[in-house]
């Protein structure tokens, strides 16, 4: 894999999948990447194949200095149309090979606004438009070019009945070439619901004298082919039969499909990252504010303060040092396990025993608000998981209950085994409860659904998302139910593991 495509693996977010950079760099249809300049950025080595250029002959220069001088005006315009958004499809002009040839190629291509950048896919029509023509050339040349591709061939009568196929149909169909002469689909065996839609179609090009192009999704979607109809005119322009020709391009759709996915992806990271940005310049930059304020009084009026004043500063700068603390553990979590850094470790141990040190470590912290704990832990559940992450989803779990429940309230942590499978954490309190769309946005950082505790404790939302990832990573589910002025209950579990 060349040093270029992990450059652009932040731009080209369908390329950072090994199995899509597989199939990029193995295909043997036309990949490109080109900038709105219509300069090369990056291609597949099937370039090479078909036009002779190399990676470096291609790169940075603009794709219509190798197109044909009649296909520049029509390859413009289409450019164009993707710049504005349209999705160009089926799209044919002629390049300009190595040796000063020209080959046919079809295209399929679109912007993806999120980078600002066209992926195109290029297939080598040459053959193709070769064999449309050269069917006046004879019977025999015909039956040479045909029998030796993979892709499906047939001629039609006017009643729809076979009067040529190549071996291809043989291979797909399982029947016979000799049988498939003079005989309709329906004679064939074929499903009424198939053959009635080819008939359909055979019969317009019979009307028309029009050839028809379209991709057609068979076997439940999972395979698609372009299917071209054409018309085959005698000396007086009439039709006289209708040559069909089918091509497997099942690998293109999906590869454009996948490119659709990365677009959507890339833009869930987006917002990911702008939400990160604003924690960083909000959440994180104001409580520093406030912070460097008390320390400004007390280094101004640290003579002319009372006692009562000294422990009033005192106890904001520990409060705020708290959620800074806090803050800054989470958002380290986070950017760990975005950038792949945090490895994941799980191993078997005590789920009361990591839950008990949790409630510890909050233990002087439940005092400042008279929180009450009470615990109901059924029974011992040992569990596979990564010890830290646990740690960290019950941390931010019982600090939320803490923050949004009033002075004097309680919060209920219970530990039961349901099924004898799964052990499942409740965690319970008096607070102040959430409407139905908090509940439904808690775990998205596109939706700024964060704020204060009910003594104007800081949240910035981030420790959910940090627990939903961190549940994900270790098999766990979590379930939300909450009443506004009642309070909230989190229902974490996690399957257990039994001893041997």
């Amino acid at each position: 894999m060349s040093s270029k495509l992990h450059e652009n693996t932040t731009t080209s977010p369908s390329l950072n999948n090994d199995m899509m950079s597989t199939f990029f760099y193995d295909s043997a249809d036309l990949f490109c990447i080109v900038s709105i300049d219509g300069n090369f950025i990056e291609l597949n080595p099937a370039w090479k194949n078909s036009l002779g250029y190399s990676s470096n002959d291609l790169v940075g220069k603009s794709f219509i200095q190798f197109v044909h001088p009649d296909d520049k005006e029509t390859s413009i315009l289409e450019f164009k149309k993707q710049l504005e958004g349209d999705e160009i499809v089926n799209f044919e002009n002629r390049y300009r090979d190595a040796d000063g040839n020209y080959v046919w190629f079809d295209w399929k291509g679109k912007i993806n606004k999120t980078d600002n950048k066209i992926y195109a896919i290029a297939r080598d029509i040459s053959a193709q438009k070769k064999l449309e023509e050269e069917l006046y050339l004879g019977e025999l040349k015909y039956r040479i070019l045909t029998e030796s591709t993979d892709d499906l061939i047939m001629r039609f009568d006017r009643t729809y009945k076979h009067l040529f196929v190549n071996s291809a149909a043989e291979k797909l169909f399982g029947i016979k070439k000799e049988d498939f002469i003079g005989k309709d689909h329906q004679e064939l065996g074929f499903a009424e619901a198939d053959y009635t839609y080819w008939d359909s179609k055979i019969e317009t090009v019979f009307i028309t004298g029009k050839p028809s192009r379209e991709v057609v999704a068979i076997e439940n979607g999972t395979v698609y082919n372009d299917w071209s109809l054409i018309p085959e005119l005698n000396n007086e322009g009439k039709v006289i039969s209708v040559l069909s020709y089918s091509r497997d391009i099942t690998n293109i759709m999906k590869a454009q499909q996948k490119l659709e996915e990365s677009e959507v992806k890339l833009k869930s990271l987006n917002e990911e990252k702008d939400k990160f940005f604003s924690i960083i310049s909000h959440d994180l930059r104001n409580p520093f504010i406030g912070f460097m304020g008390m320390t400004d009084v007390l280094l101004n009026d640290l003579s002319s303060l009372e006692k009562e004043d000294l422990q009033f500063i005192a106890a904001n700068m520990n409060k705020s040092a708290k959620h800074l603390f806090e803050l800054l553990e989470n958002l380290l979590d986070w950017s760990c396990m975005q950038s792949g850094i945090y490895q994941f470790q799980p191993s078997a141990f005590n789920l009361n025993e990591q839950i008990e040190n949790v409630i510890d470590t909050m233990e002087e912290t439940f005092k400042t608000k008279e929180i009450t704990i009470i615990k109901n832990f059924e029974t011992n559940s040992m569990i596979l998981a990564d010890k830290n992450m646990i740690n960290a989803i019950f941390r931010n779990l019982i600090s939320n209950a803490f923050k949004f429940t009033p002075r004097g309230g309680s919060i209920g942590i219970n530990v039961t085994v349901n099924n004898g499978n799964n052990a499942e954490i409740e965690i319970k309190d008096t607070g102040i409860g959430m409407p139905q769309h908090m509940v439904d946005n808690l775990f998205s950082l596109s939706r700024k659904i964060n704020r204060n505790g009910t003594e104007s404790e800081k949240s910035s939302g981030l420790g959910l998302i940090l627990v939903k990832e961190y549940l994900d990573k270790n098999n766990g589910q979590v379930t939300v139910n909450s009443i506004e002025n009642q309070g909230t209950s989190f229902l974490i579990s996690f399957p257990i593991i039994h001893a041997a």
